[in-house]
């Protein structure tokens, strides 16, 4: 457990070690620990710490943009719920071929596929039972 705390270089050496004692590491990471410069050690912890405190910055701010578009775009969900699929669409069709398409079932000798229903004559697909297809 105490090994955790050397520094990386120090660990790697005594982990080749396989054969001595805890007490033995123990004094072995001490020697290499007096010839470490505490100065050069610090200024590269200092310079990951500033590095890493400016990554959870960034990350931060990812995270709460991220955030507000979530939120957004749950309430444009919530919004669309209120009206029908694409009523865009269907504000230039009149209601009673809406109504009278809802009526007919595709065993209908009239229904006709959503292609033709949407385009019309200018369908350029066809699923069968479609009473268009028959026409064509």
């Amino acid at each position: 457990m105490w090994l955790n705390q050397l520094p990386a270089q120090i660990r790697a050496v005594l982990s080749v070690n396989t054969e001595s004692s805890l007490e033995m590491l123990a004094v072995m990471a001490d020697k290499m620990m007096e010839h470490f410069e505490p100065a050069s050690i610090n200024a590269v912890s200092t310079a990951t710490t500033c590095q890493e405190n400016l990554q959870i910055a960034f990350l931060s701010k990812q995270i709460e943009k991220l955030s507000l578009e979530i939120t957004e775009l749950r309430t444009n969900q919530q919004n669309h719920r209120h009206f029908p699929r694409f009523s865009h669409r269907n504000r230039s069709r009149s209601h009673s071929r809406s109504r009278q398409h809802s009526n007919i079932k595709p065993g209908d000798p009239n229904w006709v596929c959503r292609y033709h229903y949407r385009f019309g004559d200018q369908a350029r697909k066809c699923e069968s039972p479609c009473s268009k297809k028959r026409e064509n």
